[in-house]
């Protein structure tokens, strides 16, 4: 079965058949095998580690086993607290001395969310949001108590994966939406967005909260790879894709072949 890192799977894997449980099993960890010898050029990370001032106070969302906290300490000299659902995983950042801070926490639970607030109101330079908002069911009230932690001039960074992406948009037409175990459509996202839907959701819960936010884009990652279906000629195949192609220029859509959005949401405070 082939596996994909950009869309669609070949099977639709919402549901993980056991031959393959190993390596959904190791998703978790290709994360710090990326960032083990530092943070590559092109990624989110290091398009995110970027915006990031030294001796800045920092929280990163999801922290996992720590190997971006790791980098980014060893980079900027940050103060960094790092929250996370995995117990496991946060036993492997505790080992890299590089938070300050770290808390088990279900960021589904309200509760939480209103002892983050009461602990953290107005205390963060940066917050760090990577691949974590699509996995959220009650993502307004996440982003709104994370809004609430910056300091009057803090940034929250997002990535979020693209559904806009040319392999999402071909195979609809096809009629395949197939989960993967990982990209755009990992098995655990629950949340799509493209760089316009983003950014109206956005303005949306700004409006309505008085909130004053600014977006801004601030990067991309990018794949030109296409799940084809076996079932179909490639030469019709490769017209349709041809034919898609020549239409989103003509509606001026540049994002065909964006993977992951970051986003910078600021307060604009005059």
């Amino acid at each position: 079965m082939k596996l994909s890192t950009t869309g669609n799977a070949e099977r639709n894997l919402l549901y993980i058949p056991k031959n393959i449980k190993k390596l959904e099993e190791k998703k978790y960890s290709l994360g710090r095998e990326l960032l083990k010898d530092g943070i590559p050029r092109g990624t989110t990370y290091f398009i995110a580690a970027e915006r990031i001032k030294n001796e800045s106070k920092v929280l990163e969302v999801g922290c996992s086993y720590g190997y971006f906290g790791k980098q980014l300490k060893n980079l900027k000299q940050v103060n960094i607290v790092g929250i996370d659902i995995d117990r496991k995983a946060l036993a492997e950042a505790k080992k890299t001395g590089a938070y300050d801070t770290l808390l088990e926490m279900n960021l589904e639970s309200f509760q939480s969310l209103y002892e983050l607030k009461n602990r953290y109101y107005e205390s963060f330079d940066t917050i760090l949001c990577l691949d974590v908002l699509e996995h959220i069911r009650n993502i307004n009230e996440l982003f709104l108590t994370l809004i609430s932690l910056l300091k009057p001039k803090g940034e929250l960074i997002v990535s979020i994966p693209n559904i806009g992406h040319l392999d999402i948009i071909y195979n609809l037409l096809i009629g395949r939406f197939n989960y993967s175990l990982l990209g755009i459509l990992d098995n655990t996202h629950l949340r799509f967005f493209t760089e316009d839907s983003f950014r109206d959701w956005i303005q949306i819960i700004s409006e309505d909260n008085e909130l004053n936010l600014q977006v801004e884009l601030i990067g991309q990652t990018f794949s030109d790879r296409i799940e084809l279906s076996g079932e179909l000629d490639d030469n019709l195949q490769e017209y349709v894709i041809k034919k898609l192609i020549s239409m989103s220029k003509k509606v001026n859509n540049k994002n065909l072949f964006v993977v992951q959005n970051l986003f910078s949401v600021r307060r604009y405070n005059g």
